[in-house]
């Protein structure tokens, strides 16, 4: 290339080649810059420090959400349920006395020992009355914990026979109320989503119209939840009618039929009133509707 601009007119100036500084590259070759060293291991362990507490925080967030709240009908203060370790001081009884009828023998009976947060005043709220009603309420006031608690037993011993320390293994007496079991969540109405099955943009299904036909039944919260208004969500909550209390619901309902027959084959002969027998469906219905409460 010199040779050919000198041809071509171009002066040598006597500089050589070699004397040219190299590209711009050259001069970063002469800067010394900052090295990061990375330490995996001790990122690794702050992530999972990291993890740790965020875990901690979304466990309290929930803890703090699912704690059981005071009823609707608890006013005159910030309330909140009183604890005792991880079982919190809120009961719901029942007693079905179908003897007495419809009403009166359907009664409820609901206890919650609370603190006001900003004043710290121990209330025993206590509500009964008839199920399907709202009630009557009392709110009384406790200077202490331990008298609140104090209370909060003696009244559930004398309405369920059973002391409150043993409440987990709960035994049913005659004539006095039973324990109805459950955790608050929302109503079937609040937490079932209906689907569009003609949405265009779900997924094909490869079932057989048959099959298909029974999901989108067995799925469609209008069904569900119509098919639920019999049931008394404030008592027993949809997500509470576990498989076990339906099946040991349905024994009963068969040995009610069992009786029924029996007494259907000798309604030819001449019968006089059997008080065992009434008082063994009184009491087997009793039972049913304890277990499964409707309004």
């Amino acid at each position: 290339m010199r040779a050919c601009l000198i041809k071509n007119g171009a002066k040598d100036d006597g500089s050589s080649v070699t004397t040219v500084q190299r590209a711009t590259s050259s001069i970063l070759n002469n800067i010394s810059f900052p090295m990061t060293l990375y330490d995996f291991d001790e990122d690794f362990e702050q992530f999972n420090k990291y993890v740790a507490e965020e875990e901690k925080k979304d466990k309290s967030m929930f803890e703090e959400l699912s704690r059981v709240k005071p009823h609707h009908l608890v006013t005159g203060g910030d309330y909140e349920v009183i604890y005792e370790g991880d079982k919190p001081y809120s009961t719901y009884l029942v007693k079905v006395e179908i003897a007495r009828g419809l009403y009166s023998g359907n009664t409820f009976y609901r206890m919650q020992l609370l603190r006001d947060k900003a004043r710290g005043i121990i209330v025993l709220f206590t509500n009964w009355g008839r199920n399907g009603d709202t009630g009557q309420y009392q709110h009384t006031p406790f200077k202490t914990i331990e008298e609140g608690h104090q209370e909060f037993v003696k009244i559930f011993k004398a309405k369920s026979g059973n002391k409150w320390e043993n409440r987990d293994n709960f035994q049913r007496l005659p004539k006095k109320y039973r324990l109805v079991t459950f955790k608050e969540q929302n109503r079937a109405k609040e937490y079932l989503k209906k689907i569009n099955f003609k949405d265009p943009n779900l997924v094909s299904s490869t079932l057989s119209p048959i099959v298909f036909k029974f999901m989108r039944r067995v799925c469609n919260s209008k069904i569900v939840t119509k098919n639920a208004r019999w049931l008394d969500n404030r008592l027993l909550p949809f997500h509470n009618l576990t498989k076990d209390r339906l099946l040991e619901a349905s024994q009963i309902l068969n040995h009610i039929k069992e009786i029924i027959d029996q007494i259907e084959k000798k309604k030819d002969q001449e019968i006089k009133y059997d008080p065992e027998t009434a008082d063994l469906l009184t009491d087997l219905t009793n039972e049913f509707y304890t277990l499964i409460p409707t309004t």
